[in-house]
């Protein structure tokens, strides 16, 4: 199961993901959101091959909030959002700073989150997370 997720993997980071990766984060609308999709989406897959293959007892308590916001937050959430501001392009006009704002928050907020919940079992990253989320 892990060798057919590596492929699936491989096969997205060479025929889509290579590009957004090439581009980063600075670049033009909406590249910035399948920027930091791809990110976490090897993340999560990293995470999800580690639990596999190792005893769930031995995971640290923190493991499982990462992991699922990791999923939910750092890939789908990025990548819906992506989809959102290709669709909803004339948007931008009305806030030209909103939408760069909600990436940065979001994604920093995450990074935070994950640190902090690492560190100190706390969620305090979830509120800059949050105000990323719902200013997208």
């Amino acid at each position: 199961f892990g060798i057919t997720l590596l492929l699936g993997l491989v096969f997205f980071l060479a025929r889509v993901a290579w590009r957004a990766v090439l581009m980063g984060p600075a670049s033009e609308s909406p590249r910035p959101w399948a920027f930091f999709g791809t990110i976490w989406l090897v993340i999560y897959l990293a995470m999800f091959l580690y639990a596999v293959n190792t005893d769930f007892a031995t995971l640290p308590p923190w493991y499982f909030a990462a992991f699922a916001h990791a999923g939910f937050v750092g890939m789908m959430t990025n990548v819906l959002l992506g989809v959102l501001a290709v669709r909803s392009g004339s948007g931008s006009a009305i806030w030209s700073w909103g939408e760069p704002t909600a990436l940065w928050l979001m994604n920093l907020g995450l990074i935070l989150f994950v640190a902090l919940k690492m560190a100190a079992d706390t969620r305090l990253g979830a509120i800059v997370m949050g105000l990323g989320v719902v200013l997208g």
